[in-house]
């Protein structure tokens, strides 16, 4: 079963596949679990998000277990990956 750990993993390993080095900082979004998501972060520029969608979301939405989502800024992401060119 996947778990928060699993798709942060996912996301970090599209990253470096894209020559990007992130940190992951805490974060606070109320669409998400509040223990369970982080900030993605390039150069000191928030780029996106990953986390657990928040238990009282899912629940509204029924589904059977829980949702783990990342959201990045591509058009912001671009400059920094690897081979690109301005």
């Amino acid at each position: 079963m996947l778990d928060f750990f699993d798709a942060k993993g996912e996301v970090e390993g599209l990253l470096n596949q894209l020559g990007v080095e992130a940190r992951f900082e805490e974060c606070h979004d109320e669409s998400l679990h509040p223990g369970k998501q982080v900030a993605i972060v390039i150069a000191d520029n928030r780029l996106g998000v990953v986390g657990e969608l928040h238990p009282e979301v899912s629940r509204a939405f029924e589904t059977p277990e829980a949702v783990y989502l990342f959201e990045i800024d591509l058009t912001a992401l671009l400059p920094f990956t690897t081979g690109h060119k301005m």
